[in-house]
């Protein structure tokens, strides 16, 4: 991504696409403004950061009864908190109009499956298909499209540490191709304080062509002007970086 920049000889609207919308939660950072202002040089600072309050959630807000946002895993509910904010920060409200917008996300697999199967073991009025709708990673991009009233694709993403990376670049090539209109793409992860990346988050970006963007006066964070996705094949650790991948983008 680079900064707006119309006077480059190379600089095409028609093949760019914008950033018009962010929202963000990480460790106890609630969100963007929160998290700019917590970061630290201090690695003491940076060994582990669980997401604060992931079982916080205004079912109300999103139409979801108390018994289904009893059952639902947090990743959906940070998820669709997150895409609902970024959608606010772009300033647009898919009720108001008929804007096709489709959703590009991913997330882990988690435990809460299994937990929760354990919890309500004997409960007819809650079926194996309810807990797989509600903690399937799956399930992630149709929720928000469901609860939000998108009418684009809705496409989860599973990538490992690249889900988030992969997700924008799906939504680019679908924005680019006219598959819709706006994009959301991100990612979410609900941990504690461990693991190989310890902590937790989510982080869903508003894209949309650069063009229309400009046509628009939306407000522009960023412009991506290439994307790429690869592999580096055999010879390397499955989780090595992909610096040529980073270089054809």
């Amino acid at each position: 991504m680079t900064d707006l920049a119309p006077g480059e000889p190379d600089f095409d609207p028609e093949a760019h696409v914008a950033v018009i919308g962010m929202a963000a939660r990480f460790g106890q950072a609630a969100d963007l403004d929160a998290f700019r202002g917590s970061r630290s040089a201090d690695p003491a600072d940076t060994t582990g950061g669980p997401l604060a309050d992931p079982y916080a959630f205004d079912h109300r807000f999103f139409g979801i009864s108390p018994r289904e946002s009893a059952i639902l895993d947090p990743q959906q509910r940070v998820l669709l908190e997150c895409s609902q904010h970024a959608l606010e920060d772009a300033a647009h409200d898919p009720a108001g109009d008929e804007t096709v917008i489709g959703i590009y996300a991913g997330g882990a697999t988690t435990t809460h499956a299994a937990l929760l199967r354990r919890r309500i073991a004997g409960q007819a009025q809650i079926d194996d298909r309810q807990v797989r709708a509600a903690t399937g990673a799956d399930f992630l991009a149709s929720r928000v499209a469901y609860k939000l009233g998108l009418t684009g694709p809705a496409v989860s993403v599973q990538a490992a540490g690249a889900t988030a990376l992969v997700a924008v670049h799906i939504a680019v090539q679908a924005l680019l191709g006219g598959e819709c209109d706006l994009a959301l793409a991100g990612s979410v992860t609900v941990y504690g304080s461990e693991g190989a990346a310890p902590g937790g988050g989510c982080a869903v970006a508003v894209l949309k062509p650069l063009r229309a963007a400009l046509e628009a006066g939306d407000r522009i964070y960023a412009v991506v002007r290439g994307t790429a996705v690869g592999t580096v094949g055999a010879g390397e650790s499955a989780a090595a970086g992909r610096a040529r991948v980073a270089r054809d983008a």
